[in-house]
């Protein structure tokens, strides 16, 4: 698995509410360890960004209740 790094003020995702690109990061920790506090300039609303997210074959198979991984 590939290290993630949290995303930079430059680094903002697109806003969740109207696809904004003029988004920035407010706070590297949201309400979790695992969420960003971001901006959106365009519709003026705060949204949250999971950090550690990327195509599932990086990330694994979370379901080991079933023994399969």
């Amino acid at each position: 698995m590939k290290p993630s790094t949290a995303p930079t003020p430059n680094d903002a995702p697109p806003c969740p509410f109207c696809e904004g690109s003029r988004t920035e990061v407010m706070s590297l920790f949201g309400s979790h360890a695992s969420l960003t506090t971001c901006w959106c300039a365009d519709c003026r609303s705060p949204f949250e960004f999971l950090r550690w997210r990327g195509p599932a074959e990086e990330r694994g198979n979370m379901d080991r209740r079933n023994g399969v991984e």
